[in-house]
């Protein structure tokens, strides 16, 4: 385990960019998704964030900073970090990791930045035998869905399964489209590769109105069901 230096001082797009791949490379799937399990019963969203995190940031190209064709040039095209400097989170991220209530995106890749590193920081966690029902609950809700079901049935599928709200819950199945456990067949996947944030924000943005308050990629998911593939990859340690 590496010690990572997180202060609270701007990091230029070049440092803040090699710092998240050193944390994706020192984090492994196994702690991430240990974490998560461990968070269902305990509602601790502290440790059910880095899934998200993690899985966006897992193919992060190094990469020049481009001008942004949608943030009038001041954030990258590829990334979304500011060219001249990014912070460490602060109370405000704290805020936003911990109560769920405000938009998190976890593509952003300032978000994931202060995310892993402060997950990086903490204990490890170990899921109960409840917190392992609940996960195996939630996926065998979403497999229930038939290729008729939309977007709004998801979550209906997994309420009551586990202690959430609407906004914890789309912060989950958004963490598990990110993470490739939710199909999404007709656009590029981060669990595969990185997407452009210029890409993501034009070219593959939704046309369906109501889905764009869905992340990339959960809003193209059109009872496309699970891959059974990822759900392996992430959680099968766990569910054996």
């Amino acid at each position: 385990m590496t010690a990572f230096s997180y202060s609270s001082r701007m990091r230029t797009h070049d440092e803040a960019v090699g710092l998240v791949q050193a944390l994706v490379a020192d984090i492994s799937r196994e702690e991430v998704a240990r974490s998560f399990a461990a968070s269902l019963s305990a509602r601790r969203l502290d440790w059910r964030s880095a899934l998200g995190s993690w899985a966006a940031m897992q193919h992060l190209p190094t990469h020049d900073f481009a001008p942004s064709r949608y943030y009038q040039g001041r954030f990258c095209a590829v990334c979304e970090l500011p060219e001249h400097g990014v912070g460490a989170g602060g109370p405000g991220f704290e805020a936003l990791r911990a109560n769920q209530k405000s938009l998190v995106r976890f593509y952003d890749t300032a978000y994931a930045l202060a995310d892993l590193a402060t997950f990086r920081a903490l204990a490890a966690r170990e899921p109960t035998a409840e917190d392992r029902r609940m996960l195996a609950a939630v996926l065998d809700g979403l497999r229930a869905l038939g290729p008729e079901a939309r977007l709004g049935q998801l979550d209906a599928a997994i309420r009551k399964i586990f202690p959430s709200n609407k906004n914890q819950r789309k912060y989950v199945l958004e963490a598990f489209a990110i993470a490739g456990i939710l199909r999404t067949p007709d656009v590029p996947s981060y669990e595969v590769q990185w997407v452009d944030a210029d890409a993501r924000e034009g070219e593959l943005q939704t046309a369906h109105f109501y889905a764009r308050d869905s992340a990339y990629p959960l809003q193209h998911w059109r009872g496309d069901g699970v891959d059974e593939a990822a759900i392996e990859r992430w959680f099968g340690f766990l569910l054996r």
